[in-house]
C-alpha cells in the first residue's frame, strides 16, 4: 500500500499540474489513468486491512466507517475554510501530498498477516482474472456496463469542476479571513 499511496499522490500532483500549467487535456487525462490505477486498489486493500485486524468487525466496523465519513467531511471543510482552495488547483495538490503523507504513515501500521484463505493460489487469482467469471451473470454484466460508462464522464468532470463553476458565474462566498490578492494557483 506504500507504493500506491506514493504513486497515487504523485499522479494526482501531476494531473493538477496538468490543468494549472495548461499542458492539455491529453496529458490530464493520462494523469488522471495513472491516478486511478494507482489508488483503486487501496480502496479495497484498507478496508480488507482493517476488517482483518477488528476483533468484532459486525459491531466495530461501523463506528469507524462513521469516524471515516466525519473525517472525509472535515476534509472537505478544510478545504472550503481554511485551505479557501475551493477554485483552485491547491486542494489538488494538497491531496497530493495527503496521499505521499498516508505512504509514509504506513510505516506506522503493525505488521499484518493475510489470511490463508485469501491467499492467491495461481496467477488467475493473482490477477483477480477469476472474478471475470461473475461476468456471465447478465446482471453483473449490466452493473459494470453502466457503472463503466457512466464513471468515464463523472471522472473526467470532476477535476474540471471549478472552471465550470467559474464559467457559470457561481459565485463563491468570499471569507473575511481571505486576502483579496490571488495567489499564482488560483488561475484555475
Amino acid at each position: 500500500m506504500r507504493w500506491l499511496y506514493w504513486l497515487s499522490g504523485f499522479w494526482l500532483t501531476a494531473m493538477f499540474a496538468a490543468i494549472d500549467f495548461g499542458w492539455g487535456a491529453i496529458p490530464m487525462l493520462i494523469c488522471m489513468q495513472l491516478y486511478s490505477l494507482c489508488f483503486s486498489p487501496c480502496s479495497s486493500l484498507l478496508p480488507a486491512i482493517a476488517l482483518g485486524a477488528l476483533r468484532d468487525p459486525s459491531a466495530e466496523f461501523g463506528p469507524m466507517r462513521m469516524w471515516a465519513t466525519t473525517g472525509w467531511m472535515l476534509a472537505g471543510c478544510a478545504v472550503s475554510w481554511v485551505l479557501a482552495a475551493d477554485t483552485s488547483v491547491l486542494s489538488g495538490y494538497v491531496a497530493g501530498g495527503v496521499f505521499v503523507t498516508l505512504g509514509f504513515a504506513t510505516y506506522l501500521l503493525p505488521a499484518w498477516q493475510m489470511p490463508a484463505a485469501a491467499k492467491a493460489r495461481n496467477w488467475k487469482e493473482v490477477f483477480g482474472l477469476d472474478a471475470l467469471a461473475l461476468l456471465r451473470h447478465p446482471d453483473h454484466r449490466t452493473i459494470l456496463i453502466t457503472v463503466t460508462l457512466f464513471g468515464m464522464p463523472l471522472a473526467a468532470f470532476y477535476p474540471y469542476t471549478p472552471l465550470q463553476l467559474t464559467a457559470l458565474a457561481w459565485a463563491i462566498p468570499r471569507r473575511p479571513w481571505r486576502s483579496a490578492r490571488r495567489p499564482r494557483w488560483s488561475r484555475c
